[in-house]
């Protein structure tokens, strides 16, 4: 049967009774007298036409609308005089201008015409309507316009294409197409179906059929199942049924699928989703995919989640119940702004912030993220994770308060070392003096002087330690002051050489220097000469008898060069890094029963830092040492070199 045959069964009626009330208007309007007989048919159409369940309008001679019924005017939801103003503006956009060449062109043949178009209804949805007009004559035969009849057939003109659709579909169908009958017999099968069988070794459909076709037609037959699904397995394949009743269930159609692939495809999908939540959930945080818009909409967030803030997972999917962002601490939603610099540079993003959990309990988390971005740059989405380091940040601030309390001791011993160094200074001074007064008395007897000199000896080692001490104290208060002046450093080296040079010899180590001159260095002298003194007098201790220290000065490159270099007993690699701390002593002294303080390195890198050079040393154990102090030279000097 033709399918568009079918559906058009069911609209003759409307259609056919269009046509007839369209000629018995047209008999009507040709019949019309200027007598009060015309008045009461001119009612009577006007009726008549309200009345029928159709679109009825009609035109002038000119082909201008003169007359909408109410059916038309309910339809359209516009006011007779906008229609006759503007007839055709209800038409669709794509079917105006074929309209109105069909129309033009029967206006001026003075003939019928029938034409499809579709016609926007009163709630805005366009429906396909059948127009039907035919010429209205006037009683001396002349033409006096058209009378038309429109009918809506969209569910016709639909149910027509689906038809048209079904019909192809089988035979066009590049799957496996079967149907049946209600009996369980195979009444049609496409060419895909018979490749189907071959291709599975088979020599007829039957032997692929589900062993239990009868039960399931049954099922679907019964009602009990509008569609009805299934997988079979046939010469190691697997195949999906897709069944269901057609035509009021006078039929029922099957579509095929070999979907062996695609099962192994959802297997190993299945695995992979398997592996990644046993992956997240053995994560010790939270794990999420969340849109990079404003409020930050999570398409997944792992179920640690509520261990970590008290609120299920689904609260925060798609923002259901909650955002992720109501939960931040209202005092660190400011890290947004860290989050939003490492999306637009393309970088990983990590911040640290408060939570508050759903109890109240305020938790430290350690966030780390990133943006997905596509080929143009776009963020398309942030994946992150979320860590507790409550704990954490705990020891943190207690170890914080623990070193802010050494730091306060540390400032008191500073302090206490200052105090007692200033005290002590003075009685050692006066110690000294008195002393030097002593040994200038002439009956002294040897012995006696001998002692005085060991007590002098140990006054001035011990005002040393006291000035050390007290230098230190101003190095950690930031109160170190430099008196720069014009200062000749190969002087300096010389003089620092000769003073040493009793105590070198005296150690059987031989004592040499290599000056150049350094015009136009401004320095302070003093705190040059100690840093040189505490640089050599080392050198000659840790020199065992026979080794060699040698002083190098020299300019260029725009500084200023202090070497103090030795054959002694060097510093182990792994000490050489806190060398310059306070107090600190290599192995090695120790090792060599070699007496110091510690603090002689220490005065002499923040000598070297406060004439913005710096320090350095090369040491190999056995081998040696080799102090290095750049000092930068003032420019005009720079200039002439």
């Amino acid at each position: 049967m033709n399918p568009r045959a079918a559906v058009r069964r069911g609209l003759r009626l409307p259609i056919a009774a269009g046509a007839r009330i369209a000629r018995a208007v047209r008999r009507l309007t040709r019949d019309l007298r200027p007598r009060s007989a015309a008045a009461e048919s001119l009612e009577l159409f006007q009726a008549m036409a309200d009345g029928a369940p159709v679109l009825i309008w009609m035109s002038d001679g000119e082909g201008k609308p003169c007359f909408f019924n109410r059916g038309w005017l309910e339809f359209t939801g516009r006011s007779l005089e906008h229609e006759l103003e503007r007839g055709w503006v209800g038409i669709h956009s794509a079917d105006i201008d074929q309209a109105r060449r069909v129309y033009n062109a029967a206006l001026a043949a003075r003939e019928g015409y029938e034409m499809e178009y579709r016609l926007q209804r009163a709630d805005g949805v366009y429906r396909w309507v059948i127009d039907r007009a035919v010429p209205r004559l006037l009683r001396d035969g002349t033409f006096g316009g058209f009378v038309g009849v429109a009918v809506d057939i969209s569910e016709r003109w639909e149910a027509e294409r689906a038809a048209e659709e079904m019909a192809a579909f089988p035979r066009l169908n590049p799957n496996p197409v079967l149907a049946f009958d209600p009996a369980g017999g195979l009444t049609y099968a496409n060419d895909a179906a018979r490749r189907m069988a071959e291709s599975l070794g088979k020599g007829s459909l039957e032997a692929i059929l589900p062993s239990d076709l009868r039960g399931v037609l049954d099922r679907i037959l019964a009602g009990e199942r509008r569609e009805l699904r299934l997988e079979t397995q046939v010469s190691g394949r697997v195949l999906r049924w897709r069944l269901f009743p057609v035509d009021d269930a006078r039929a029922i159609h099957c579509y095929v699928a070999d979907v062996t692939e695609r099962k192994e495809v959802e297997e190993a999908v299945r695995d992979r989703e398997e592996r990644f939540r046993t992956l997240v959930g053995n994560i010790p945080g939270a794990v999420y995919r969340c849109a990079a818009d404003e409020h930050w909409t999570m398409s997944f967030m792992s179920p640690a989640i509520e261990e970590l803030s008290g609120y299920p997972a689904s609260d925060f999917l798609e923002n259901a119940v909650r955002t992720y962002a109501s939960v931040i601490h209202p005092d660190d939603r400011e890290l947004a702004l860290a989050v939003d610099e490492g999306l637009r540079e393309g970088r990983p993003f990590v911040v640290e912030y408060r939570i508050v959990r759903s109890d109240g309990a305020v938790r430290w988390v350690y966030e780390k993220g990133q943006g997905v971005q596509s080929s143009t740059g776009e963020t398309l989405w942030i994946d992150g994770a979320i860590f507790d380091v409550t704990e954490r940040k705990r020891a943190e601030q207690q170890l914080e308060a623990q070193n802010e309390e050494l730091r306060a001791l540390d400032r008191m011993k500073d302090e206490f070392l200052a105090l007692v160094s200033h005290e002590l200074r003075t009685p050692l001074t006066s110690i000294i003096g008195y002393l030097e007064l002593l040994l200038e008395e002439e009956n002294l007897e040897e012995e006696q002087r001998r002692f005085l000199g060991i007590v002098e000896r140990n006054a001035h080692r011990l005002l040393r330690l006291v000035g050390d001490l007290l230098f230190v104290a101003q190095i950690e208060a930031g109160e170190l002051q430099l008196d720069f002046v014009d200062a000749d450093l190969a002087e300096l080296a010389a003089d620092c050489v000769e003073a040493h040079r009793p105590r070198a010899e005296s150690h059987e180590v031989t004592l040499t220097l290599d000056a150049q001159s350094v015009p136009e260095f401004r320095g302070d002298p003093a705190r040059l000469g100690q840093l040189l003194d505490n640089l050599v007098s080392n050198a000659v201790k840790f020199t065992l008898p026979g080794g060699e220290v040698r002083v190098r000065v020299a300019a260029g490159d725009g500084i200023a060069v202090l070497e103090v270099s030795d054959s002694g007993i060097g510093i182990p690699q792994e000490e050489q890094k806190r060398l310059f701390d306070r107090f600190f002593r290599a192995s090695t002294a120790a090792k060599h029963e070699i007496q110091g303080t510690g603090l002689g390195l220490t005065i002499s890198r923040a000598i070297a830092e406060g004439h913005a050079g710096r320090i350095s040393l090369a040491s190999e154990e056995g081998v040696g040492t080799v102090f290095r102090i750049e000092l930068p030279l003032p420019l005009a000097k720079q200039k002439a070199a």
